[in-house]
């Protein structure tokens, strides 16, 4: 097994490689586009996540009340 100290280093030195290859207009439009469309790709998850359950909440409720109904 890799310890803690070993996988940090090792992900540091890959950071440190990419920065030499990587040229500074590309890591700022890789930061930009990330800081764009990472929030609200969030917030659209969390929409959805939310949506659905009021929606299978309400399933349900239309469900016990076609049962009590039909009783």
């Amino acid at each position: 097994m890799i310890n803690r100290k070993t996988k940090l280093l090792l992900a540091g030195l890959i950071v440190l490689i990419a920065a030499f290859y990587i040229s500074p207009s590309t890591a700022f439009v890789a930061l930009l586009l990330g800081l764009l469309f990472i929030p609200p790709a969030l917030m659209i998850g969390a929409a959805v996540a939310e949506g659905t359950s009021i929606i299978s909440k309400g399933a349900f409720e239309k469900e016990k009340e076609v049962t009590v109904i039909s009783a």
